[in-house]
């Protein structure tokens, strides 16, 4: 990994998708964190990962042709690629590729289709029925913008309001039979739209991410010491679970806190070795997948390749309805989505 990337991934720690993570000194935890009526399990010595590099469901090289994804490199902005993507039933996915301003429609292994989109300022990207989109600019524009099969703004859902204090709080899009929930903070999950796509009259809030079984809400915190503590509140009511997942390295970032449908929790962690007096070179940077079962007991570790390029990405690992975990790498030559069997 190149050191220049590495330093700049250090001077802003990142959370699940690439966005700044919540440390314990970046902001007091909310209550449901701090009450802990649970006491966390002793931690498990640093297991050794099994390795996988995960088998590639889709590639695509540079450029802006129509099987092709943009890349820019930086001026006077941060250098762009695709930032996210969203795995879907059989094989399908949807890349988001702002650059070319637009949303690959992945199947089979190559672009069958692209959604127009009407700016390149997108961070994060939904499937929603029909063919649509939902698509997030937090920087730009500080809104949703639900768009039609063939490009056409349906909607725009501004995100300023209730929960979210700041546009660029928001960490991540989600779409749920529900409606559409933003994540913010990498802490709580507020609903800005119903199950239409209508503005919500009033703004939910969730103290976590839904699980994929829809039976309690997540959320990892980095402590200071080379450890990751999970918790699970249930949403029916109870006492949180909660386990620490320890490190043989520092943790820079958590780069995932996914679940699926049989309530196993998949986390990825970013680990960094440094050398121990200034300037504190980069010796190695290691990503490492941890499965958790439903009471967050730990199953298994696989070694990840790490991330080895200088562009931000909102999300780099997404859990796709088949329960395999999906990753979105770049390098010098393009893009590849990967599935990994957790």
């Amino acid at each position: 990994m190149a050191i220049g990337a590495v330093v700049a991934l250090r001077a802003r720690s990142t959370a699940p998708g690439g966005a700044p993570a919540q440390t314990p000194a970046s902001k007091p935890p909310s209550s449901v964190t701090a009450r802990r009526p649970v006491p966390p399990r002793p931690p498990l010595p640093a297991a050794r990962p099994s390795v996988s590099g995960g088998a590639v469901v889709f590639g695509a090289a540079w450029g802006s042709g129509p099987s092709e994804l943009g890349r820019s490199a930086a001026r006077e902005s941060s250098p762009m690629a695709p930032m996210s993507f969203v795995p879907g039933p059989a094989g399908q996915a949807l890349v988001l590729d702002q650059v070319n301003q637009r949303v690959q429609l992945v199947e089979g292994g190559r672009v069958v289709r692209s959604i127009p989109l009407p700016s390149e300022t997108f961070d994060d990207v939904a499937r929603l029925a029909g063919g649509r989109v939902a698509a997030l600019d937090r920087l730009v524009a500080r809104s949703v913008a639900v768009v039609g099969p063939s490009g056409e703004v349906e909607r725009e859902i501004s995100l300023a309001g209730g929960e979210i204090e700041r546009a660029g709080d928001v960490t991540s899009l989600h779409a749920r039979a529900d409606g559409l929930w933003v994540e913010v903070d990498h802490d709580r999950l507020v609903r800005i739209a119903d199950g239409a796509g209508a503005p919500a009259e009033s703004r939910s809030v969730v103290p976590g991410r839904f699980s994929a079984d829809g039976a309690s809400w997540l959320r990892a915190r980095v402590d200071a010491d080379r450890g990751v503590t999970v918790t699970s509140t249930p949403r029916a009511g109870g006492p949180p679970e909660q386990a620490r997942v320890v490190f043989a390295l520092p943790v820079l970032s958590v780069a995932a806190l996914e679940s699926d449908a049989t309530g196993r929790v998949l986390l990825v962690a970013t680990t960094i070795d440094e050398a121990p007096v200034a300037p504190y070179d980069v010796l190695r940077v290691e990503e490492t997948l941890v499965v958790l079962d439903r009471q967050l007991a730990e199953l298994r570790r696989i070694a990840l390749p790490a991330k080895t390029t200088p562009e931000e990405q909102l999300v780099r690992y997404r859990v796709g309805p088949d329960g395999a975990l999906y990753s979105l790498s770049l390098d010098d030559q393009g893009a590849t989505l990967r599935r990994i069997d957790p």
